[in-house]
């Protein structure tokens, strides 16, 4: 059972040119899997509005801060 109070939700709201959106999807969704096992990851989802020029929003609850952190920095660190 999770603390609450200590939960951290992110979310991501991305915008591409048209003629990338689908890679930058499947690219996205490779991740949600491999997430989703991660210790401390409550959910990861990656959802497409349908609205005009549809962003691509990612979203991820973490059990508190620290799992935050030690996920983002692993996954997401500049150059990778």
């Amino acid at each position: 059972m999770t603390n609450k109070a200590e939960e951290i939700h992110i979310i991501c709201r991305l915008r591409c040119e048209e003629q990338n959106r689908e890679r930058v999807r499947e690219l996205l969704l490779e991740y949600v899997d491999p997430s989703r096992q991660e210790s401390g990851c409550l959910y990861y989802d990656i959802f497409q509005e349908k609205e005009f020029d549809p962003p691509i929003i990612g979203r991820r609850s973490e059990t508190d801060i620290r799992s935050a952190h030690q996920q983002l920095a692993g996954k997401y660190r500049k150059g990778d």
